[in-house]
């Protein structure tokens, strides 16, 4: 039996944590499939922030929560307006899917030259849903199916705006009520610029101010990818950032293949 994938068991981390109800962040939209996974883990009365700079990416994030509540055999309507974005394709949406669904997607100006942006995979895997395995993550994966069956997804606010600007974002009355943040760090599968990825730059501070919104018991996942042009450095410095937390705040852990080092793996936070 193999080791589950390194995006298949940080959804286990964030599984066994994101109560239904919470708040939730996904820092790097990209195509919307960890932005689904944490609105299902949600649910109905949760709440769940995207964050990217690539109009792109929350298209296609809108395009995914769309077929998630049609597939729901629930009515879906898109409302959305012209407004202000990158590039002036900015979008203001309300995506419902039944009373308790909500998509709206806020369009702002960013100034990072990085992207807050998908991995390099071919899209994040669905959720864990689609990765039949044997052991403790097919238990999981049972208890998963269980928990949404019939369920709701979560209201989800997307944002056209750097992920070192969440904290500023967010309501003030979030900070320290968030249950889980996921980072999936590199650039846009599919994007026209692959020249345009996450940077230490902007990554590190959003890895403070996502901590920051934690509350105790709260989680916050990297996947790294050290194979791309400048996906090493960048990965030395988040491992180097989690590394200096002291141990009375957060509790780091690494879930990675020493014998392939330009393979991507996972950085986990707890906090205290």
């Amino acid at each position: 039996m193999g080791f589950v994938s390194v995006l298949n068991f940080a959804q286990q981390l964030i599984q066994k944590r994101l109560q239904p109800g919470e708040i939730a962040i996904d820092a790097t939209v990209g195509t919307g499939a960890d932005t689904l996974f944490l609105a299902r883990l949600a649910g109905a009365r949760g709440r769940v922030y995207g964050f990217d700079i690539q109009q792109a990416a929350l298209d296609r994030t809108r395009e995914r929560l769309e077929r998630a509540g049609e597939s729901g055999g629930r009515d879906s309507r898109v409302e959305s307006a012209a407004g202000e974005g990158e590039g002036g394709g900015g979008k203001n949406a309300e995506f419902k899917a039944g009373e308790s669904e909500a998509f709206e997607s806020g369009a702002g100006k960013s100034g990072a030259a990085e992207s807050n942006a998908d991995a390099r995979a071919s899209g994040k895997a669905e959720a864990y849903l689609g990765a039949a395995r044997r052991g403790e993550a097919g238990s999981a994966k049972r208890k998963l199916h269980a928990r949404e069956a019939g369920a709701r997804l979560a209201s989800v606010e997307l944002l056209l705006r750097s992920h070192a600007e969440m904290a500023e974002a967010l309501p003030a009355e979030h900070r320290g009520r968030v249950g889980a943040a996921m980072f999936n760090l590199g650039y846009l599968p599919g994007a026209e610029d692959l020249g345009v990825m996450t940077a230490p730059a902007s990554t590190l501070p959003a890895l403070e101010a996502a901590l920051s919104l934690l509350r105790p018991k709260g989680i916050l996942t990297a996947v790294l990818y050290p194979g791309h042009e400048g996906g090493g450095a960048e990965a030395l410095a988040v491992e180097r950032w989690a590394g200096a937390l002291p141990v009375s705040e957060a509790r780091v852990i690494l879930y990675r293949q020493p014998q392939r080092p330009e393979a991507p793996y996972l950085l986990a936070v707890e906090k205290v």
